[in-house]
């Protein structure tokens, strides 16, 4: 039962190759059958494509800043950016160099106010799987911002003049922005570079890093769901699958907090994906606390975290209902049910109508302690 929603989670990720907004990176493909609770919940697919990344990442290990530059570097090739090597280099010959899941980030930074006499700088840093900034390959100082013709002979000079290792192609470029004007003089060149190479427009690097911050926590979260899954399913595993769901929820919940308030759609998918480990978490709980008022009501704040975040669907007022009545409160159960009535769509729900006439005994019973008082 448990492993619903988790195995329909993990399926998303079979994708062999996904397209995120500052980040790409491509995960191992692990297929799994599909089965029928998470066929309620499709639309998060467009959510955890957006946060496509790898393994388990932990919030310790991003960098908040790129690296310091070495001393020395910036002028330690005597060759300049436009010579005859850079332009008769067989480029093509690098597609065995290119290692899977590679990522390479061109920055750009202006020493003082960024007035046209301060240096400009372009660097090339590897990023690593934990959105870590790495080896520096490249960087060059420049009198001012970088004309097309210096951008493109900037990335050549990335590929065959690295400061550390040897020639070599990233399986992902990612370029500023801020030259999408460059775009007609560098296209055909990077576009000529063999498969499986791929460049990308960025934001800014910081803004990437504070990507690398959300898909963190959402790579996390989801390690716990897989792990929690596991337990679950353990004759003695219940206990550790609650603390691993909490754990989920925490991560996604702070990526949830981070979202820009104007991503609505965003938000809504996560909050769905949020409603459905609740979800787990509330059977969890309902089973293993039928004699402890406690473990119930933790039960109960999962119920409502279920309606708030899934207000259209009926589980999260029938599951207060039902753990309201264990601990014998009837007014709050009969209220749970009054306001998933309340919803336009529940009118013609089999589930919440097959709930009215338990309603309507809860009500009659309220009648009864109420006359009595």
């Amino acid at each position: 039962m448990f492993s619903i929603a988790a195995r329909g989670f993990r399926r998303v990720y079979s994708k062999s190759g996904i397209t995120v907004p500052w980040l790409i990176i491509r995960g191992e493909s692990t297929r799994s059958t599909g089965r029928s609770e998470s066929h309620q919940y499709e639309g998060v697919r467009k959510l955890l494509e957006r946060f496509e990344g790898p393994g388990p990442i932990r919030h310790n290990e991003i960098t908040p800043a790129s690296p310091p530059i070495p001393g020395g570097i910036l002028h330690s090739s005597k060759r300049d950016l436009n010579d005859v090597e850079i332009n008769s280099y067989d480029y093509a010959s690098l597609g065995p160099t290119i290692e899977k899941n590679s990522c390479w980030c061109i920055g750009s930074s202006q020493d003082g106010n960024s007035t046209e006499q301060s240096p400009y700088f372009l660097s090339c840093f590897a990023v690593d799987q934990n959105c870590q900034f790495g080896e520096l390959h490249f960087v060059r100082e420049f009198s001012s911002a970088p004309t097309p013709e210096e951008l493109l002979n900037f990335i050549k000079c990335c590929i065959i003049r690295p400061i550390t290792r040897p020639h070599t192609l990233p399986e992902i470029l990612f370029i500023p922005k801020e030259f999408n004007a460059h775009l007609k003089t560098i296209q055909p060149f990077l576009d000529s570079l063999p498969f499986p190479f791929r460049w990308e427009m960025m934001p800014p690097l910081v803004d990437v890093i504070l990507h690398g911050q959300a898909l963190s926590q959402f790579n996390e979260g989801r390690e716990y769901l897989n792990i929690a899954e596991e337990e679950a399913a353990k004759p003695h595993g219940r206990a550790r699958a609650i603390e691993l769901f909490e754990m989920a929820i925490e991560c996604f919940e702070c990526v949830r907090e981070g979202m820009p308030v104007d991503e609505t759609e965003q938000i809504v998918l996560l909050q769905k994906f949020l409603a459905v480990i609740h979800k787990f978490l509330f059977r969890l709980r309902m089973e293993a606390g039928q004699s402890d008022p406690q473990v119930t009501e933790a039960a109960i704040l999962n119920g409502k975290k279920i309606e708030e975040y899934d207000p259209t669907g009926t589980f999260g007022y029938m599951a207060l209902c039902l753990a309201y009545q264990r601990i014998g409160n009837s007014f709050e159960s009969y209220a749970a049910l009054q306001r998933g009535l309340m919803q336009p769509n529940m009118h013609d729900n089999k589930d919440i109508q097959q709930m009215v006439p338990i309603m309507e005994t809860i009500r009659s019973g309220l009648d009864v302690q109420q006359a009595k008082k």
